[in-house]
């Protein structure tokens, strides 16, 4: 199986890369069968970690950040068009952009086309979606929040969450 995760928000794809990794298993395993990737990669250094098989695990990770943000051209696209329908059971394959791509990209196409593949895009939440990210963000970690504060921390802080996690984390420890 394979996911495209795209989009500005780079916090909550790799918060939701992390629930679902916490998915598959003992973590100690998952994190021994993990290989990453980053940026401008050939497509046998591609293949040849989707294609290891786990070692006393269920399934092999491998994580893609930034390939098509460096650029790869028409010949890699083919070959990974080719292979990806063919991936190994055994692995979960996840490629990470920092930007939305295109709705005409190859690889969104042809996601829409494979069942293995699956597609999240995740943009950057502004006004209301930014408070109500940061009341559930503040709950899931068994806090409460006032509203003024919470638009007070979206107004200072801004739409980083990654630095509103931070913030959220140290209210939660005072």
């Amino acid at each position: 199986m394979y996911y495209l995760f795209h989009g500005k928000d780079t916090f909550s794809q790799h918060e939701f890369l992390a629930g679902l990794l916490a998915k598959e298993g003992d973590a100690d395993m998952v994190s021994l069968n993990t290989t990453r990737l980053s940026g401008k990669v050939t497509f046998n250094e591609l293949q040849g970690a989707c294609d290891a098989v786990p070692f006393l695990a269920r399934v092999r990770v491998v994580i893609v950040e930034g390939l098509f943000a460096a650029g790869v051209d028409k010949a890699f696209l083919d070959r990974l068009a080719a292979y990806l329908p063919t991936l190994p059971a055994t692995t979960r394959l996840f490629f990470l952009e920092a930007d939305a791509l295109p709705p005409n990209h190859r690889l969104l196409q042809l996601i829409d086309k494979d069942k293995t593949g699956r597609v999240k895009r995740f943009d950057q939440p502004e006004g209301n979606d930014l408070e109500r990210w940061l009341r559930g963000h503040v709950a899931e970690r068994g806090g409460r929040i006032a509203p003024a504060a919470v638009q007070a921390l979206a107004a200072n802080v801004g739409s980083d969450l990654a630095a509103l996690g931070n913030e959220v984390e140290k209210l939660l420890l005072y």
